[in-house]
């Protein structure tokens, strides 16, 4: 999370609305690394966090941030604990924040299950989608340029092996998505839900484009399955609670049973009543209660709540997501001594560089650009009206955000931009399975802009921070000398 808000902070378009969230959330973030005040800064990073983007990492963080607290995770090496030694004040605070718990088995079910209902939510969208069902979803995304960094090595794979792969992993995933986490009483099962989790969270950072999603769930799934890795108890056996045990009354035992059912019974409930709302409308369409349905699961109050436990609609990576490629954007800076250089915004086939690695280029602006121009045909007018008047603020807020990052150097003469329709590659006629295999992306529609006439604010510098995406050295040559240098 410090890692997120630093490049939400540094590396983000200009001007940026949502300056304050992050910067509480980064200070949050930091004072939960630190352990300082973290029963109060943890939840303000849960929520600061979910009111800064609505996605599926976001959902992860809440239930991460959930498990940590119900584990009393500033008990054992943090500042807490150095300050509950020296002030009885902070004392009574650790000891009542702790009194706020389950036993450690029941902390790991709630939270395994919570991840579950993100799980079926994903999968109900997953079964009705033809991707999914013939099992060519991998081998689709794997191809995609905008998906994934190494796309060009799997280009390079014979299609039919690519497609056993893409069936087994995908028929593997939904059998561990939706029968193996539910049942984690049996060792055996537990040791190769534990393992398949590993194994998909790693290739996921790998090969997947999912910004800070992977990572998030791999601290999840450490935390669930094996928490003696990450509990530094092994340095320090004492716990805060266990010294200090002040006698509480009975009204404040009381509120902290309330708390403790209220809690249990709306984390559970949030999760079963969301995914069988969610199953219903999605499978009884035309039946006389799914409007009724509609209305209480799309009510934002109930969505608002649903949220607060991780639980939402998970409708990605399904057919629509996987046309994402269709259009894309390559722009070159060009200074007065000609020197020619690529904006590290988009590739000649639409994957994605480094400025893509920052949150809000990609989920406020190139995302939003992306998914609204799959169905739009440049062959049709009003089609081709809709696409360049969602092209043009983009590319403009690309072209001002690297203009200041260069302090608006007067060697900067120009940008040229360049709106590359790319072309899908249909294996068999049957399904998408990669993109530009069989030619080059047409040139739809070119722009040079001039500096002279842009507007000059203040220039700030850029913090790029690693990994960012993968491949790119390679990937930026090659657009540099096809589009770029001629």
């Amino acid at each position: 999370m410090i890692h997120r808000y630093l490049d939400l902070l540094y590396s983000s378009p200009y001007p940026n609305d949502q300056i304050l969230k992050i910067v509480i959330a980064f200070f949050s973030s930091l004072l939960v690394f630190l352990g300082i005040f973290t029963p109060v800064f943890l939840p303000v990073l849960a929520f600061t966090n979910s009111f800064i983007s609505v996605n599926l990492t976001c959902q992860l963080v809440l239930i991460t941030c959930l498990v940590i607290f119900l584990g009393n995770g500033w008990s054992y090496y943090s500042f807490d604990k150095i300050l509950a030694k020296s002030s009885s004040i902070y004392q009574y605070f650790i000891y009542y924040s702790n009194s706020i718990t389950f036993n450690i088995n029941i902390i790991r079910t709630i939270g395994v299950y919570l991840w579950g209902g993100v799980c079926i939510s994903a999968l109900s969208f997953h079964f009705k989608d033809p991707s999914w069902i013939n099992g060519t979803a991998v081998l689709t995304l794997l191809r995609t340029p905008y998906l994934n960094d190494y796309y060009e090595y799997f280009n390079q794979l014979n299609t039919n092996f690519l497609l056993v792969l893409s069936r087994l992993s995908l028929y593997g995933m939904a059998i561990w998505e939706l029968i193996l986490w539910p049942i984690p009483g049996i060792k055996l099962i537990r040791r190769i839900t534990f393992v398949w989790g590993i194994l998909f969270f790693i290739s996921s950072i790998v090969f997947i484009n999912l910004s800070y999603l992977p990572y998030v769930e791999l601290l999840f799934w450490v935390l669930i399955y094996r928490p003696d890795i990450v509990s530094f108890t092994f340095l320090d056996k004492g716990n805060i609670s266990t010294r200090f045990s002040p006698i509480a009354s009975k009204s404040f035992s009381k509120i902290i049973i309330i708390i403790k059912n209220f809690i249990r019974l709306s984390a559970i409930g949030s999760l079963i009543v969301s995914n069988v709302l969610n199953i219903y409308i999605l499978n009884f369409e035309n039946s006389s209660r799914t409007s009724f349905f509609r209305k209480i699961y799309n009510n934002r109050y109930y969505k608002r709540w649903n949220y607060l436990w991780g639980q939402a609609e998970v409708n990605v990576f399904n057919e629509y997501d996987l046309h994402m490629n269709r259009y894309s954007t390559v722009i070159c800076r060009i200074t007065n001594s000609n020197d020619i250089q690529l904006v590290p915004f988009q590739d000649l086939n639409g994957g994605r560089l480094e400025y893509l690695a920052n949150d809000s280029f990609y989920f406020n602006n190139s995302l939003t650009f992306q998914r609204g121009s799959i169905y739009l045909n440049w062959e049709n007018l009003r089609d081709r009206e809709q696409l360049l008047k969602d092209w043009r603020p983009l590319v403009s807020r690309v072209i001002e955000f690297d203009y200041a990052v260069h302090k608006y150097s007067k060697n900067i003469k120009k940008y040229k931009v360049f709106l590359l329709e790319n072309k899908p590659y249909y294996f068999k006629s049957n399904f998408l399975a990669g993109w530009n295999i069989d030619g080059d992306p047409i040139i739809r529609e070119t722009q040079s802009l001039n500096t002279i006439s842009m507007q000059k604010q203040i220039g700030f510098s850029r913090l790029s921070i690693p990994p960012g995406h993968f491949n790119s050295y390679n990937r930026s040559l090659q657009t540099l000398k096809k589009y770029c240098v001629k």
